[in-house]
């Protein structure tokens, strides 16, 4: 999910680097609800067979901190979700169904290891 737009990535920086890019209008919503229109959106477009790499795909991906969203399993660090474009251990899951599976326990992770408690406030 980019601000600027889509023409705007022939120029330099993006120039030959952008592959895909698809107008979904103005976000009006910000944080969660914001990453996880941005995780549909590159999962859809993996599974309509759109040559696109991104860690939300991987298999080794967990949830980081919000400003690097992905911890990888296999190094062992956060990171952007953008870095699977170069990893040499990305590895996509096959199916939604999959991508779904992860992300359960993904959030179940979280809930029982979560170092925020009600007590703390």
């Amino acid at each position: 999910m980019l601000d600027f737009l889509p023409k705007d990535a022939l120029n330099p920086p993006f120039r030959g680097k952008v592959i895909y890019t698809e107008v979904i209008g103005f976000l009006d919503d910000y944080g969660f609800e914001r990453v996880d229109k941005y995780i549909k959106k590159v999962r859809e477009a993996h599974f309509k067979k759109i040559k696109i790499r991104n860690c939300y795909l991987c298999r080794y991906h967990a949830k980081g901190e919000y400003e690097d969203p992905i911890f990888c399993k296999t190094y062992r660090k956060q990171c952007d979700s953008n870095v699977a474009s170069e990893c040499d251990r990305y590895r996509a899951l096959g199916s939604m169904a999959e991508c779904e599976e992860a992300e359960r326990k993904n959030d179940e992770f979280d809930r029982k290891h979560s170092r925020i408690t009600f007590d703390s406030f």
